[in-house]
């Protein structure tokens, strides 16, 4: 498990932006309380949403924009379906039910924090967001992505605004036509601005169906 920190420097003074972006990894475990909240987050039975992206044989369902933080406060995420990958039925192209899959592992968890500083070196904002998902296969083959959801949470100075959105930007198979490993790409958009200037990132988030995350 990886523990990711983008550091942006926002700089009050100008209309330029400093920005300066520093990785580091640990191990974080999820606590009690965040295990209870996943019980409420990803129910047995869901809406599986809509169809959000899709691949030759895999299809992603859920919402279009997932709008995390609204001006500085997390949003309920019982408000979206969480993400899934799937296949396609091979027979009639239509695709498979999230609750038709199979095996799911144990809630696989991610966090990562998003801070901004001003130009006297100052955190204005910092966010955590945990990250959850599973990985599950379809008549015995394949690894695919179920139930994947992201959960911020949020500290902002006294002065800032601060909004969070999340939407799904692309999916594909990394293993084979009779076995697939998918992967989606979430692109994560941050905007945390004062009266005097507006400061705009983006994080990266890939998901593969091995259980693996990467951040850019």
């Amino acid at each position: 498990m990886k523990y990711c920190v983008l550091t942006l420097f926002l700089v009050l003074s100008s209309n330029v932006f400093a920005s300066e972006y520093t990785f580091e990894s640990t191990e974080l475990p999820l606590t009690e309380k965040q295990s209870r909240m996943l019980d409420t987050l990803v129910p047995a039975t869901v809406d599986p949403g809509q169809v959000i992206s899709w691949g030759k044989d895999i299809v992603a369902l859920g919402e279009a924009i997932y709008e995390l933080v609204r001006k500085g406060r997390p949003t309920s995420q019982t408000e979206y379906a969480p993400i899934s990958v799937v296949p396609r039925d091979p027979v009639t192209r239509n695709y498979v039910e999230p609750m038709e899959l199979e095996d799911a592992t144990d809630p696989i968890k991610r966090r990562f924090v998003v801070s901004a500083k001003n130009g006297w070196g100052s955190e204005v904002l910092r966010v955590e967001y945990l990250l959850l998902f599973q990985v599950a296969k379809y008549n015995g083959k394949g690894k695919y992505i179920l139930n994947a959801v992201m959960i911020p949470s949020v500290k902002v100075g006294y002065g800032f605004d601060f909004t969070s959105k999340m939407k799904v930007a692309g999916v594909s198979n990394k293993g084979k036509a009779s076995d697939p490993l998918v992967s989606m790409t979430l692109d994560v958009h941050h905007t945390v601005g004062s009266i005097v200037n507006e400061l705009e990132g983006h994080t990266v988030v890939t998901l593969t169906g091995n259980g693996t995350v990467t951040l850019e």
